[in-house]
């Protein structure tokens, strides 16, 4: 299965990169700019179709496409010096609105199809944990006909978990949290984690704490009797705190939690067509302010050790899909369209955020940027994200080993 994963995952990638590029293709068209190639991928190529005037390419290395526009560079391409194409259908010499929304046509695509996979994803039914507590020594449920309140809900860019209160560990200040990686381990290790407030973004489950001595953790909850749909509050709400124990399992050769029952069951539901499209929409909004979050501060260490590349991405998807199935599976896949749209608008040379900065510039000066240094900043920008992607990819590799 995990194969076919991989198959599937690296047929999306080529999916959301061709889309990407249908959408500068589609308005280049629709402005009549003569487009000589249409290509997914970079380097040699090894398929070539030829349409009416556009060569649709496939080439050797999928790290991203282009569309070859009249007007892009100073000259002609090689292959193409021979073509009598009137001035009028350059790039250049359309109205600067209309080369923008060409230049923006991939970012819009990707958010487009962002929205459509959270869509397909909400259609499918999903799982929902309920929770019951209860301590190991009178076995009464605490939570049964309750509810167990969240101090906070956590959306990260890879986790989601529910922030149940603050505890203090030897000395340090943690969240416990209930953080669900795998539905189908539902044991307290796989889901109680403990996560330093000084790094409530985590990411990677080698930040959170891992038990090391034995010692009495005091834990506490809260509940309510019920949720008032009218008022939106908690009726009844109170603590109870519950004494987990860590000790030494010698049989496994590692600590664990004890003195704490937590009883997870997997209910699955279905959402209305209403409901779908509503919490597409959120899902839409959230991964749009938690990937434009991560990318203001790309070059921090902090976010930069987490960003991945093609590897940890068909690893993670691989990973998703084995414990969560379908559902966030495709959902993941929305979020990646949306990291492919923002990162694109970025203002880097090479990057459509780049082209769109340029027009931005000219039209406020209302003098053409020099082509020569245009050309230069984006060989160097494409160059340096080559470059960035390669590190990545090796760094992505190494860390499998």
């Amino acid at each position: 299965m995990n194969i076919l994963i991989i198959l599937l995952s690296i047929f999306i990638i080529g999916l959301l990169i061709a889309i990407h590029e249908l959408g500068h293709l589609a308005f280049a068209k629709m402005f009549d700019v003569y487009c000589f190639e249409y290509a997914i991928g970079f380097g040699p190529k090894i398929f070539q179709k030829k349409g009416k005037e556009t060569v649709f390419t496939l080439r050797a290395l999928p790290i991203g496409g282009f569309v070859s526009m009249y007007g892009e560079t100073e000259d002609l391409p090689e292959e193409y010096e021979k073509l009598e194409i009137p001035k009028e259908r350059s790039l250049l010499h359309v109205a600067k609105w209309k080369r923008a929304l060409i230049m923006s046509g991939g970012i819009l695509m990707n958010f487009v199809v962002a929205f459509l996979l959270f869509v397909i994803g909400n259609t499918i039914p999903y799982s929902q944990i309920s929770t019951k507590v209860a301590t190991s020594e009178n076995a009464v449920l605490v939570s049964e006909g309750h509810i167990l309140i969240p101090y906070r809900t956590y959306d990260d860019i890879e986790a989601n978990y529910n922030i149940l209160s603050e505890v203090e560990i030897a000395g340090e200040s943690y969240y416990a949290a209930i953080y669900i990686h795998d539905f189908n381990d539902l044991s307290i290790e796989n889901y109680l984690e403990f996560i330093p407030t000084s790094n409530l973004n985590v990411t990677n489950l080698d930040d959170l704490y891992e038990p090391k001595e034995e010692m009495t953790i005091s834990l506490p909850l809260t509940f309510a009797e019920s949720y008032d749909q009218e008022t939106q509050s908690y009726v009844n709400e109170y603590t109870v705190t519950f004494p987990l124990q860590i000790v030494y399992d010698d049989s496994a050769g590692k600590y664990k939690y004890e003195g704490l029952n937590f009883t997870l069951t997997k209910n699955v539901y279905r959402r209305s067509f209403s409901e779908v499209i509503v919490d597409s929409g959120k899902d839409w909004g959230h991964s749009s302010l938690a990937v434009g979050r991560a990318l203001v501060t790309l070059f921090s260490p902090e976010t930069f050790k987490n960003v991945g590349g093609v590897v940890a991405i068909f690893q993670q998807s691989t990973n998703i899909f084995t414990n969560y199935g379908w559902g966030q599976y495709i959902y993941i896949w929305g979020l990646i369209s949306v990291n492919l749209a923002l990162f694109n608008l970025l203002p880097f040379p090479g990057l459509d955020g780049w082209h769109l900065l340029v027009i931005i510039i000219e039209g406020v000066t209302r003098k053409e940027v020099p082509k020569k240094f245009k050309n230069i900043a984006t060989a160097v920008g494409m160059i340096l994200l080559l470059g960035l992607i390669l590190f990545i990819t090796v760094r992505d590799i190494v860390g499998l080993f």
